[in-house]
Formats: C-alpha cells, structure tokens, sequence
C-alpha cells in the first residue's frame, strides 16, 4: 500500500504506527512509533467510560489503549485517497471479508467448493495473483502455510504448492469422502486440472487406496480392465482378446501413483 502512494497507518498499544519508504534512495521501508501522551489517553478513558456509564453503544471509533485500527489512504491529509472500485477489490482479496458458501476444512488447508471461488489461491485468508503452474484450477484453496515473494504473488517453490494441494485432498477425502472423492479421480483421469498436476509423486498410500476403491466402485459390472495409457494399443488387443474385458486406459501420472502401492 505505501508502495502505491497509500498512507498506512496503525494504532494499538497507546502507540501510533506509521509506515514509510525513507532513506537516502527512499527505497528503505520504515516504521516510526510515536506514544500517545499518558494524559490524552487518561482523558479518553475517562470520555469513554462516562458513556458506558450512561448506556450509550460505543462509537465507531478505536480506542488506542486496547483496539488495533488500521487507517489506510489519505491520513492527516496525507497520501493518497482511497477510490470506492479499488476499496471492493481489495475486499475480495480477503478470504474472511468474502466468505465461500460451501468449504471443507483440513489440517493443511480449505478445500473451496463453492464454484464462484474457482481457481482462486489463498494464503492464509489473502488471495494469491499467481500459481506455479499454467493449467486450470478447478477448485479454490486457502493454504494455511507456503512461502512466497516479496509481493505476495504467489509461492515461491511450485513443489510446495502440489504438495499441499495433494495433502487438502487427502485429508478432504478422508473426512468427506461424498463429496470430493469422485471429483478428485475425475480430474486424476482427465489430467487437465493444476489441482492434481504431478500430484503422483506426493500422494498417499491411503489416498492411492481410496482412488483404486473407487474406479473398481464405478465399475459394477466387472467388464473393465484398467491399464497403463502409455502402452496404447499393445495392451488393448491383449486385454480384449485374452481377457475378454474392456480397457479403460489412466493417465501415466495415475498409474504410476496406483502402482507404488
């Protein structure tokens, strides 16, 4: 924000926080605390506590002593105004200010279901511009840990990001497999979703084992037999002519995470 020309400002602990670039290059972030003298706080106590006195609701104002405010815009006639369009959008960066209606909890993270949320990344509550990876996300995720640079565009290691992507899933498919499990072998099958790009590498044994139930699950009648899509028609002739079922060929990605177990 004071890189936009945005003055920020915090107060709490009878201190006020001001944030600027200062230095001989005016390239240095700084932070300047000026306290608050004991007697102008002792006078808003004492404003403060005749009106809870009275009954009346608080204001709508902080009390140093015991809120944290922040003050972002033109402060003290100060930097620059704050436009209404620019107020929304970094509303919606927040993940607590603009709630999904359907989320699924997990030990690594949210699992965001809610379609308006599609292929949105979040960290730790506050959206992420950018992912690792070019493809598609078909979900929405808030990670409660990752490592990123120094504007917050997004994580800075992409092993991070599919590693905890493969343990959402797994932890969201244990604790609610109705609705994640089928979604989450359709998009292992169609290979097109970031949501499970190189995720065979980090999965689980209880994740491959869930994943194997339910392809053997969707196919009732015992006519399909699934093989490796790399060996194309090779297997194809043998599994029709020898085996008599019908190929249903997975993803190399899948079949190697499948076999490792």
């Amino acid at each position: 924000m004071v890189r936009e020309g945005y003055r920020v400002q915090y107060e709490a602990s009878n201190f006020t926080w001001t944030m600027k670039f200062a230095g001989r290059d005016k390239n240095m972030l700084y932070c300047f605390l000026r306290d608050m003298s004991e007697t102008k706080i002792a006078t808003q106590k004492i404003k403060y506590n005749a009106r809870l006195q009275k009954g009346a609701s608080r204001e709508l104002k902080n009390n140093i002593w015991e809120d944290v405010s922040v003050k972002i815009g033109k402060v003290n006639g100060i930097g620059d105004k704050i436009e209404k369009v620019n107020f929304l959008k970094w509303i919606d960066v927040s993940l607590d200010l603009n709630r999904p209606l359907k989320m699924i909890d997990t030990p690594h993270g949210q699992l965001i279901l809610d379609d308006a949320f599609k292929g949105r990344i979040y960290l730790k509550g506050l959206l992420l511009e950018n992912s690792s990876t070019t493809k598609p996300f078909q979900f929405g995720y808030n990670f409660f840990n990752g490592t990123v640079d120094r504007d917050r565009k997004g994580l800075t290691h992409s092993s991070e990001e599919v590693s905890v992507l493969a343990q959402i899933w797994a932890a969201a498919i244990w604790s609610n497999e109705q609705d994640t499990l089928e979604k989450y072998v359709l998009m292992l099958r169609r290979q097109e979703a970031a949501d499970v790009d190189q995720t065979e590498a980090y999965m689980s044994d209880a994740t491959a084992k869930k994943v194997w139930e339910h392809l053997v699950m969707i196919d009732s009648e015992k006519k399909s037999f699934y093989h490796d899509r790399r060996n194309g028609d090779k297997d194809i002739e043998i599994i029709q002519s020898s085996l008599k079922k019908e190929p249903e060929q997975l993803p190399g990605s899948l079949w190697d995470a499948l076999r490792k177990f």
